[in-house]
């Protein structure tokens, strides 16, 4: 995931500590939620769960992908905007 989703090299990933690679992954979600223009509360919410020790990993991937996937269809939609 930090290899594609982050834009880092395969060597990089691989000789950055695994804490390092959740917090530039958090900050990238910081980001995007930052800079979208099309956040919703739902969104806000899965976030939420998704910083806060989660006693159910599962969900917190489910949490994570539903993030990941909203910002992309956000990216998708501001990138075809652009083209007009």
């Amino acid at each position: 995931m930090a290899a594609g989703w982050l834009g880092w090299l395969p060597e990089t990933i691989l000789t950055t500590p695994i804490p390092q690679v959740l917090l530039a992954i958090e900050g990238k979600v910081d980001f995007l939620k930052k800079t979208n223009p099309w956040g919703s509360s739902e969104e806000d919410e899965a976030a939420k769960r998704l910083a806060e020790a989660p006693s159910n990993p599962e969900q917190a991937q489910k949490d994570f992908l539903a993030i990941v996937r909203r910002r992309q269809r956000a990216a998708n939609r501001q990138g075809r905007q652009k083209k007009r």
